[in-house]
Order: C-alpha cells, then structure tokens, then sequence
C-alpha cells in the first residue's frame, strides 16, 4: 500500500454538499471519521492528545489555509444526537469500526 498525502489527494465531497449532522470517512490530521457541522463549517472528530481523548473540530478543506484540514471522502449516515460524553464513545466506536484507512492507497 501506498501512503497519500491529504495535499496530494485530488477528488472530496466539496463543502457546500456536507450535510450538517451527517458522519462521514474523512482524511484528516486527526481522525477517519468525524460529524459534520455547518455552523462551524467543520467536522466534529475523537482526537486523543497528551493522553486526553476529547471532542475536536477539524475545518473542511475548503474553507482554506491554515485551518482547513480534512477532506470528507464519504458521506456515512446520519449521526446521533447524544450528550458530548456518550457522542465521543460513540465517535470512538465508529473510528475502530471503519475498515479502511484514508492514509492509504488501497
């Protein structure tokens, strides 16, 4: 398998058809999967840093330099409305449920 890089890959859901709510295979710095929200533009995601594992905003590609940083690939499904504790387990979940890695070339 081959790595790609997030700059080098050429084809993603553009902002303006994310569908706010909706889950969806994201390459990102930080996670596979991540929620859709329009108010920010961005994709809520699992991120684990220095140990922590908390909710996270990534922005969309799209909205440009320095902060977009994730490139939806495919749309999932709709995401629950859960408290921030139950979303993050359930993000968590679904992160060890994808079966594809968007790092790679498969």
């Amino acid at each position: 398998m081959d790595i790609i890089s997030i700059d080098s890959r050429q084809v993603w859901i553009p902002l303006s058809a994310c569908k706010d709510g909706w889950a969806y295979y994201i390459h990102a710095r930080n996670a596979k999967v991540g929620i859709f929200d329009k108010a920010e533009d961005g994709f809520v995601i699992s991120r684990f840093k220095f140990n922590n594992n908390f909710l996270f905003t990534e922005y969309h590609w799209d909205t440009g330099e320095p902060y977009g940083t994730v490139k939806p690939l495919r749309e999932l499904y709709p995401a629950p409305i859960l408290p921030p504790d139950e979303l993050l387990s359930w993000l968590n979940l679904l992160d060890v449920t994808i079966k594809a890695d968007p790092w790679y070339i498969l």
